[in-house]
């Protein structure tokens, strides 16, 4: 079982440790990963930094402020990653398929949300269904993603060898198909047998879109957590079933610089505070780029800092250009094209020397 595992992160930080089998949830608590691009705020925490246009808190940042990974085995897991709490997080249109949809190892189904519609220049507009997330099968586990109502999914996960697999008489999900752009329909598949595990995602107040009830069960296992996020003060807070606070993430802007924003993340273990991130981000011209990010865990503090390329007629714009490590090192860096057009970054200056 070691290798269908839940890791769970509500919080705010780029590394997500392992847990162990039949563990279930890793109250890691919102966790921040620069995966989505960025969007437009929906809070009211302060004033307008003009060099951005607009406010900056943490829906804004571009980065994952809810996080839920599936692991499965060989193949890349499943992920949630919200930024903010919308309509849409509670439903399976949310998950980010992990395994290459494209073959049949695994086997990744879809249904239909609705259509996108495209125009197109002296033709009638394409029509293109919005997927999301409804089964994988691989020759050792089931994947079986079914909508419970508007506010709420479970996620069943089955053993193979447990269960009896058969189509559906009519072709009620999609699948893609390489060389065709649009996907092609195809029969979803019955399941009798009981799952080995499940997962609930839910609003629990569907009056308003704030918070999000994220839920574990496998065998005599069982966890809970709950994210709420207040958007007046953008603070997120995640707590356990038991109602104790597991992780706080508060945002705060500098009242003589609307363009600077510090959260301050703290993690708490029974009670006690084990961790806790301060970050700086700014405002630029493109978006919030974090500028500093101290680590605190047992009395010790590790400190990163980051400048960018600000200049739009520099190969480098918008991205890193000096990093400095917690040991006082840095590196500089610039960002050269290769023959094919390709960027990569490139060390063209350090100093100080890197502890290992």
């Amino acid at each position: 079982m070691s290798k269908y595992q839940l890791i769970f992160v509500l919080a705010f930080s780029h590394v997500v440790t392992t847990v162990a089998a039949a563990q279930g949830l890793n109250s890691r608590a919102f966790d921040t990963l620069p995966t989505v691009a960025k969007r437009p705020v929906t809070g009211n925490i302060g004033p307008v930094c003009p060099t951005l246009g607009q406010q900056v808190n943490s829906t804004g940042a571009g980065e994952c402020n809810v996080t839920l990974t599936i692991k499965m085995g060989k193949y890349e897991p499943l992920d949630l990653c919200e930024p903010e709490l919308n309509a849409r997080s509670y439903t399976p249109e949310a998950l980010l398929v992990g395994p290459d949809e494209w073959t049949d190892d695994p086997e990744v189904l879809y249904i239909s949300y609705g259509e996108h519609v495209a125009s197109v220049y002296r033709g009638s507009p394409t029509r293109t269904p919005i997927l999301g997330l409804r089964q994988i099968k691989a020759p050792d586990f089931f994947v079986d993603v079914v909508t419970i109502s508007q506010w709420e999914y479970e996620v069943r996960t089955y053993h193979m060898s447990e269960i009896s697999l058969r189509r559906a008489d009519t072709q009620e999900g999609f699948k893609r198909v390489k060389g065709e752009g649009s996907p092609k329909p195809i029969a979803l598949y019955k399941v009798s047998g009981l799952p080995f595990a499940v997962y609930n995602l839910k609003n629990p107040d569907p009056s308003k879109t704030d918070r999000i009830r994220i839920s574990y069960v496998s065998n005599a296992t069982s966890k809970v957590f709950e994210v709420f996020h207040d958007p007046k003060t953008d603070a997120w807070t995640a707590t356990d079933g038991g109602g104790q606070l597991v992780v706080e993430k508060t945002s705060v802007i500098n009242p003589e610089d609307p363009c600077e924003r510090t959260e301050v993340r703290v993690e708490n273990e029974n009670g006690v505070q084990v961790r806790r991130r301060t970050r700086v981000f700014r405002g630029f011209a493109w978006a919030q780029e974090l500028v500093s990010e101290s680590e605190e865990e047992r009395g010790e503090i590790k400190t990163t800092t980051y400048t960018y390329y600000q200049n739009p007629r520099e190969p480098g714009y918008m991205s890193v250009q000096t990093k400095t490590f917690p040991d006082g090192s840095w590196e500089t860096y610039d960002y050269p094209s290769d023959a094919r057009g390709n960027v990569h970054q490139r060390v063209i200056a350090s100093g100080g020397s890197r502890r290992q």
